[in-house]
């Protein structure tokens, strides 16, 4: 089994961030990839990486977090996703739920994100909620300009914007999204 999506840099997992892994490997775990969620963070996430041969880590800004980094930029995270650990960009795309970042600026980002995919052929990890026309038109307008791998993690929507993320080859994970009793439509 392959958990494409753990958050073992957060503060909660400092102290048994072993104990956590050892778990997860005992139950068929058995590769991980550490997802950023901001840059100032990335160094934690890597190091997570970079100590365990089956871990390896993404590179991005999470939507929440567009205001802190408005001026990111796609040649950040291509340098930083030189490293052979990293394997996606992102976790990005557009978070309307709780409006921590204005939608403008997370708009930005994700397509800084999208272009940084595009060049270095990884794969970009998207969350959406509450996004789900915004995020479908970015990624149809952006796929125009030159293909790039698409990973649906956390989504909202149903089969609209599903259909219109397969139109673009694009691949579906699965996250905590789907145990809410609102996400039927999921």
């Amino acid at each position: 089994m392959f958990d494409t999506h753990v958050n073992l840099h957060a503060e909660q997992f400092a102290s048994e961030v072993e104990d956590v892994l050892a778990r997860a490997r005992l139950a068929g775990v058995t590769r991980f990839v550490s997802i950023c969620d901001r840059l100032d963070r990335y160094p934690a996430v890597k190091a997570i990486a970079s100590a365990n041969a089956d871990i390896w880590c993404s590179v991005g800004v999470h939507p929440h977090y567009a205001k802190d980094f408005w001026t990111l930029e796609a040649e950040t995270l291509v340098r930083e996703a030189a490293d052979p650990k990293v394997c996606a960009i992102g976790e990005t795309g557009l978070d309307q739920h709780y409006g921590y970042s204005d939608i403008f600026l997370q708009e930005r980002s994700f397509v800084e994100h999208i272009h940084a995919a595009r060049e270095t052929g990884l794969p970009l990890v998207v969350h959406t909620r509450e996004a789900d026309d915004l995020t479908g038109d970015i990624l149809e307008r952006e796929y125009k300009h030159g293909a790039f791998a698409i990973l649906m993690h956390c989504y909202t929507g149903g089969a609209r914007l599903a259909a219109r993320a397969l139109d673009l080859d694009a691949r579906f994970s699965v996250s905590g999204i789907l145990s809410f009793k609102s996400a039927k439509d999921v």
